[in-house]
């Protein structure tokens, strides 16, 4: 019999399901070969195994969708969709297996029809990301067409965002720019670490505003999209931004303060233009508490 391996078995089995989706079902203990778990994609099987698989059917989101489109849209035409993400909501959920509500959900809802049905993944119109904690502006692609037209502008670095934080210090230095390269924590995996020998990162930031307790008020403009790179290079320079849990130095808030205020980008219109436009989401009441 043909030995073939129990991830690629499954993906061939359920097409609407991606890879590495199917091995993280697998890594779980979710799938039985001869009614035991068995927790290695890579294990083979052939046709004399008993697979036992069912995988977790996402809920139907309709009331969350339309309650999401009502509270949280900034822009929409037929192209690409601006929203304003809130603070503790995940982008797609991770491994695509997670049944939690998340953005990647809302842009699936509102993405092309028949190019949907034909796209597995779970980031489908995902074309940038923000981390759980941060809020503010994001921008989703409607069709794969201007899901590469949008993803091409921030791999080019013509897509500028801004930022706003309350960091725990204010800077030393009121105004600067950060040329700090980014590596992965090989302590920490999950995290990320100033390193020589990192990838090139690059954050211009500004002080607006230093208050009474002694925290700021900054304005950051990344000029690359590392992971968690506003968070390390703040932290680096001894005023981390308040609420950071990772890299923060435990003075925690109820959220992390890192808000993406502002998006300039050029989007598709729907007469089949370009449109160089500035989006802005307002600043979370959270932020106002360091207004005096």
């Amino acid at each position: 019999m043909v030995k073939q391996r129990l991830d690629k078995f499954l993906a061939d089995q359920h097409p609407d399901i991606s890879r590495s989706a199917i091995a993280k079902y697998i890594q779980r203990g979710d799938v039985k070969v001869d009614g035991k778990a068995v927790i290695i994609p890579a294990t083979l099987i052939d046709d004399s195994n008993d697979i036992d698989f069912t995988p977790i059917m996402r809920p139907d989101y309709s009331t969350e969708i339309a309650d999401f489109a009502a509270r949280n849209v900034i822009y929409m035409n037929n192209r690409v969709i601006v929203i304003d993400k809130p603070a503790g909501m995940l982008v797609h959920a991770k491994g695509g297996i997670d049944p939690e509500f998340t953005v990647a959900d809302f842009a699936r809802a509102k993405y092309n029809a028949d190019e949907a049905a034909e796209n597995a993944s779970n980031r489908i119109g995902i074309v940038h990301r923000l981390d759980r904690a941060t809020s503010g502006v994001m921008i989703l692609a409607r069709d794969n067409a201007a899901a590469s037209f949008l993803a091409r502008q921030f791999s080019d670095r013509k897509a500028h965002k801004t930022y706003l934080a309350v960091t725990e210090q204010a800077p030393k230095v009121p105004a600067a720019k950060l040329d700090l390269p980014l590596s992965r924590n090989p302590r920490r995996p999950a995290t990320f670490m100033v390193n020589a020998k990192g990838k090139p990162a690059t954050t211009i930031y500004q002080t607006l505003k230093v208050y009474s307790d002694g925290r700021a008020l900054v304005e950051l403009h990344p000029q690359t999209g590392r992971t968690h790179q506003l968070r390390v290079h703040l932290a680096y320079i001894g005023c981390p931004i308040v609420g950071d849990h990772i890299y923060g130095d435990g003075h925690y808030d109820d959220r992390l303060m890192l808000h993406a205020q502002k998006l300039e980008i050029t989007i598709p219109a729907d007469d089949g233009t370009h449109e160089r436009h500035v989006f802005i989401a307002k600043v979370p009441e959270e932020f106002m508490r360091y207004g005096k």
